[in-house]
């Protein structure tokens, strides 16, 4: 063989193996490509799972501060209707105490004067 076909055969042979390589870059490019896909279709999936479960936990979030305020506000109210028993409480027992005390001192009179009507 002479020199000029050993260069030819060897240029051949080096752009086939360039080709190859080419070849092979292509396709692993291709799979991580696919793979890059499939890992950010993942990714997209969970996210808006992550965000329907955010929302969830943010509308029953809302429900319990809600219910928790409705409930201070019937705290609140209870507080004031227990004060305002206390107080008419208060009121009639003084009224009662008066009346009390007013009948007895009635009964002593009408037994001193009872008493004295018996003496004459």
């Amino acid at each position: 063989m002479h020199l000029p076909q050993i260069n030819s055969v060897m240029i051949s042979a080096y752009r086939s193996v360039m080709f190859y390589i080419g070849q092979r870059e292509l396709e692993m490019q291709y799979k991580m490509n696919r793979v890059v896909a499939q890992c950010r279709q993942k990714c997209e999936s969970m996210q808006e799972k992550f965000t329907e479960k955010l929302e969830q936990l943010h509308t029953a979030y809302q429900k319990i501060a809600k219910r928790c305020q409705m409930m201070e506000q019937e705290i609140h109210s209870l507080s004031k209707d227990k004060q305002e028993l206390e107080e008419k409480f208060s009121e009639k027992s003084r009224s009662v105490n008066i009346l009390f005390k007013a009948f007895i001192r009635f009964i002593r009179l009408c037994c001193e004067s009872g008493s004295s009507n018996k003496h004459q």
